[in-house]
């Protein structure tokens, strides 16, 4: 099934996890190019690149593994190969078994001999064992690392551009909310024949090869899921500080998406996902109070509600397959959680509102402690 193949390159354990330099982006998969949001940070490091091209300097790309260095530098590459070279840590050695450190050691003594400046895309991690253990001959360089660490400084021979500096995070009618994170899900589930999402979507409805993971990628295209698993990504941040990397975004809509369970059963049990492990601690099914534990006592007794089955009805008639009933009182919870933004009125889901009102408490105080210095590793 085509949907199922292209679920499979969000992974983490896809081969278009990473990019290497030895492709340009004109080689970049389809999917990699159609998942693409242009970022604050890659418009900078443009400009920069573009303002600093006839001057002979070092411009480090600095950040964590995963949010993207080797993607913004492939993407631009063949824009400035000609006046710039180019060097990403991760992917980049000169002979077998040699270390990040001493490749940094050839390609700066290549910089100095040159007349072309040099980017490198690094982490942060392989920057400080640069600055501590990199050649004497290069000390001017490690100087220049040692004294943007300590003062957050560039020099006029050193740049750096950082990931860390980039905050995602905004707040938006009282709600904390990443336009990041909501783009790329929208680039999943957008309804266009541009999308090769929706239409492997379609083509596979259309051959009548359905399976869970249609079931979970029209679970994803619903609005107000989108907002709620933003919101309990925001949450695991700010209360958990759980790290989100462009990487590990991708492979956590993997997760929800591939199954083999629902996406809402995913969301809060899957045990593969370190973005879940922490989400799983927001499962709604674990709040004590008097209206969700009485209607997941009723719903076990076969207890009927009018209200209930019709909602029960109209949701499953948006689907080709019925996911909810009476029979998983916990699905219903979850379900009802994350579509409690429903700006309708749905009594039932209303009925839960306050049972609900924690999460966005804690969110909000979460986010009044800490806007001062947000930071999320993203493009």
């Amino acid at each position: 099934m085509e949907l199922h193949r292209l679920i499979n390159k969000l992974s983490k354990s896809s081969p278009n996890a990473v990019f290497t330099q030895a492709n340009d982006h004109t080689s970049l998969d389809t999917i990699d190019q159609y998942l693409y949001v242009e970022t604050k940070i890659e418009r900078d490091y443009r400009k920069i690149l573009e303002e600093f091209s006839g001057s002979k300097r070092v411009i480090f790309l600095c950040g964590s593994s995963g949010d993207g260095k080797s993607a913004i530098i492939g993407r631009n590459q063949q824009q400035f190969k000609k006046i710039y070279d180019f060097h990403i840590d991760a992917t980049h050695s000169f002979k077998p078994n040699q270390s990040a450190v001493d490749a940094l050691n050839d390609r700066f003594f290549s910089f100095k001999q040159g007349s072309k400046p040099l980017v490198v895309g690094i982490n942060i991690g392989i920057l400080l064992n640069f600055a501590r253990e990199g050649s004497d001959d290069h000390e001017d360089i490690r100087q220049a690392i040692r004294d943007y660490i300590t003062n957050s400084t560039s020099s006029d021979s050193v740049m750096f551009i950082n990931f860390e500096d980039y905050s995602k995070f905004e707040m938006k009618h009282d709600n904390i909310t990443s336009s990041f994170i909501h783009q790329l899900f929208d680039k999943v589930t957008a309804p266009d024949d541009s999308n090769p999402f929706y239409k492997a979507f379609q083509d596979d409805q259309q051959s009548g090869a359905l399976d869970i993971e249609h079931q979970n990628f029209q679970l994803l295209r619903f609005e107000a899921v989108k907002k709620s698993i933003v919101e309990l990504l925001v949450t695991v941040h700010l209360k958990y500080d759980q790290f989100l990397t462009t990487r590990s975004l991708l492979d956590f809509l993997y997760t929800l998406l591939a199954g083999p369970k629902l996406l809402v059963h995913s969301l809060f049990e899957d045990c593969s996902n370190a973005i879940v492990e922490n989400i799983r601690k927001e499962d709604p099914c674990l709040l004590r109070t008097a209206k969700l534990d009485t209607f997941i006592l009723e719903s076990k007794i076969n207890k009927t509600d009018q209200a209930l089955n019709a909602f029960i009805d109209d949701f499953n008639g948006q689907f080709s397959q019925p996911i909810l009933s009476l029979d998983d009182p916990h699905l219903l919870v979850r379900i009802f959680y994350l579509l409690e933004m429903i700006p309708v009125g749905l009594t039932i889901i209303n009925i839960f509102k306050k049972s609900f009102m924690i999460k966005q408490h804690m969110i909000s105080l979460n986010f009044s402690m800490r806007t001062s210095n947000i930071k999320i590793n993203l493009f």
